[in-house]
C-alpha cells in the first residue's frame, strides 16, 4: 500500500513540475517584463522627493492584433500591484495599489494607445494587469485581450517615466 502512495506522490510532483515548466516557457514566449522607457531625466514636479510620475502606456502587441476576433474597443480595466503579487494565473487575492477603468477606449488602429498617469509612485517593484472589457460586463470573457502576467519591473526614484504595457494574450 505504501508503494502505491509513493508512486502517486511522484507522479503528482512530475505533473506539477511539468505545469511549472510549461508556465515558465509560456511566460518567456510572451515577452518577459514590461518595457520601461525614461523620457526625461529631470525629476517630476508633481511628485514628492523620492517618488516618480509614471505614465502607463497601453497598446496591443502587433502579433496579438492579427488574431483578435473582437473590436479592441471598450473599457480598459487595469491594476498596478506590488512586484511579485501577480502570478501565472493573475493576482489571486492580492489587492492592487492603484487601479481603474479607462472608458471608451478604441485600440483598433495599429498605432493606437491609451495613457494612464499616476503621480507620486514610490520607488519599488511593480506588476500591471489589464484587459479590454468589450461588452462592459466586468468579466474578462473569452476572446478579449489581456496582459499576460509579467516579471516585476522597477520604478526608480525622482523620475518622469513611461512604462509600455502590451495586451499580448487573447483569453
Amino acid at each position: 500500500m505504501l508503494l502505491g502512495r509513493q508512486i502517486l506522490v511522484r507522479s503528482t510532483r512530475r505533473g506539477v513540475g511539468a505545469i511549472i515548466a510549461f508556465a515558465a516557457l509560456l511566460l518567456l514566449a510572451c515577452g518577459g517584463a514590461q518595457k520601461i522607457e525614461a523620457y526625461t531625466e529631470s525629476p517630476c514636479p508633481r511628485a514628492s522627493e523620492g517618488n516618480s510620475c509614471v505614465t502607463f502606456n497601453y497598446s496591443v502587441k502587433p502579433e496579438t492584433r492579427k488574431n483578435v476576433k473582437g473590436t479592441l474597443k471598450g473599457i480598459v480595466r487595469w491594476a498596478v500591484h506590488n512586484g511579485g503579487d501577480v502570478g501565472l494565473f493573475g493576482p489571486g487575492n492580492s489587492r492592487s495599489l492603484w487601479g481603474g477603468d479607462e472608458m471608451g477606449v478604441d485600440l483598433s488602429e495599429p498605432d493606437s494607445s491609451v495613457n494612464v498617469v499616476i503621480d507620486n509612485v514610490p520607488s519599488a517593484r511593480y506588476q500591471v494587469v489589464a484587459y479590454i472589457d468589450e461588452n462592459d460586463n466586468f468579466i474578462n470573457d473569452g476572446g478579449e485581450v489581456v496582459t499576460f502576467p509579467k516579471d516585476p519591473f522597477f520604478i526608480p526614484a525622482n523620475r518622469d517615466i513611461t512604462v509600455k504595457i502590451l495586451f499580448d494574450f487573447i483569453r
